[in-house]
């Protein structure tokens, strides 16, 4: 299947991988200045000094620097992450009534006042990793006052509630997203709000915390997971806003409910099972289309999807010793180096259509993409190849 040398060179092709997307950021990603970052840069590098600015961006750029800084150790990639922090704390924190707004307009004041549960969840997830790289307490202060707020607004009866305006009332319409139907939950701001909670719980265990981390699994668990599958959105009710699969978000759930099992010192049979055949579904749905699609009009092979299938599948492999999970992960990351990766221009391109032809009308940084998910990626594929050949 692969040499020796190959499996020997793997982590050094993920560590320059890594290196190259952060180094692209900072050459690309920012203004001259190095104070700002752009609200878009197309694919042939050239930014949109008038594109908007998200607070997912910015809060990812934040958190990709931050655990940059933490592997490699280079002092830039902190003074990088700390810029980042300064423009959320700056331009798109709410002092008034805490919180952070969803957008900011390129003069960098607020353009969306909308307070998002999936926004608020990247900052939290984003001071977690700033405290842990650097042990300042006030990155730590800030995160619990992040959390504090959650849990007081956006905590229901049993989901989380996910829109709010800036008063943190809640509003009827929770979508990111215009191509998304109508809900009041979705997978995707429960499953990345447990990835900051247990960023939080790694450095700060807390009884109240673990709880509610032990909850929102649960919620996907009993809500989300059905027939094999996880339903994306929800109406009032249990009932599902739609029946579309995301293969990229059933591995991303698989592997990160495996890593806070594994942080958190909780094991759960249930959620093992769930994991196990999520695992399943989405390897057979790999092979059928030679990567992840994703349920979009027409159907894309996203940079991110592919990115969750390389360190999802390599944790299966941990996890159970299957080769066949060993197989996939290695097969996505040559995928991903054949079609994903700019060589000439740097990053990873949004992605690829059916027939694996690079969508280059897609930005290669903007509102929905960052570094995070490839680092994110990268870095975690090195440390379980560690763990694998320990």
């Amino acid at each position: 299947m692969h040499t020796t040398d190959t499996f020997q060179q793997l982590p050094k092709q993920w560590g320059t991988a890594c290196r190259r997307i952060l180094q692209w950021w900072m050459e690309y990603g920012m203004d001259p200045s190095k104070q700002f970052f752009y609200g878009e840069v197309s694919n042939s590098n050239k930014p949109d000094v008038h594109a908007s600015k998200g607070l997912v961006m910015h809060a990812r750029i934040m958190w990709s620097f931050a655990e940059g800084y933490r592997y490699f150790q280079q002092a830039d990639y902190l003074q990088v992450a700390a810029q980042a922090e300064l423009i959320l704390d700056r331009c798109f924190r709410d002092a008034v009534y805490d919180g952070y707004y969803w957008k900011i307009n390129s003069s960098h004041q607020p353009e969306d006042h909308r307070k998002m549960l999936y926004g608020q969840a990247f900052v939290l997830y984003a001071y977690a990793s700033m405290y842990e790289a650097t042990r300042e307490s006030r990155f730590l202060d800030r995160a619990l006052s992040l959390f504090h707020c959650i849990e007081t607004h956006a905590h229901g009866n049993y989901y989380y509630a996910e829109a709010f305006d800036e008063h943190w009332q809640a509003l009827p319409d929770a979508r990111l997203d215009e191509q998304e139907p109508l809900f009041l939950y979705s997978l995707n701001a429960h499953l990345h709000l447990m990835e900051a909670y247990t960023a939080l719980y790694t450095v700060y265990r807390d009884t109240y915390l673990f709880s509610r981390l032990q909850h929102i699994v649960t919620i996907i668990q009993q809500k989300f997971y059905h027939n094999g599958h996880l339903l994306l959105w929800m109406q009032d009710q249990d009932k599902p806003a739609s029946s579309h699969i995301s293969p990229g978000h059933e591995i991303e759930t698989a592997w990160l409910i495996m890593d806070m099992m594994k942080k958190s010192g909780y094991e759960n049979a249930e959620w093992y099972a769930m994991i196990n055949q999520l695992g399943d579904q989405v390897l057979k749905h790999l092979y059928a289309h030679n990567g992840l699609m994703e349920p979009v009009h027409p159907p894309e092979k996203q940079w991110w999807a592919q990115a969750e299938a390389m360190t999802g599948f390599l944790r299966l492999y941990l996890f159970s010793r299957n080769e066949i999970f060993l197989k996939a992960s290695l097969d996505t990351w040559k995928w991903i180096q054949q079609y994903l990766i700019d060589e000439h221009d740097g990053e990873w391109f949004w992605g690829t259509d059916a027939q694996n032809r690079v969508l280059m009308h897609r930005y290669k940084a903007g509102f929905w993409k960052g570094p995070y998910h490839a680092v994110r990626a990268l870095i975690q594929n090195i440390a379980l190849w560690k763990e694998i050949h320990a």
